[in-house]
């Protein structure tokens, strides 16, 4: 539903909603797709490894039985 909304204003939309509305395109290849969706995930998966170990020290603190 917020989809629509969206779609409205070229201003407000995301990079994802960006891909999405390219691939409906005539002559756009797949790999320009790819390349896209990796530029999209890729920062996502990095802050993910940087923040990884400060996950699990969070996670495993609230574990101790006192």
């Amino acid at each position: 539903m917020l989809l629509l909304f969206l779609v409205e204003d070229r201003a407000d939309w995301t990079v994802s909603l960006g891909l999405t509305q390219l691939s409906g395109g005539i002559e756009v290849s797949k790999t320009v797709l790819m390349a896209g969706s990796v530029v999209l995930t890729l920062p996502i998966v990095i802050i993910f490894f940087a923040a990884e170990r400060l996950l699990t020290e969070g996670l495993t603190a609230g574990a101790d039985k006192g």
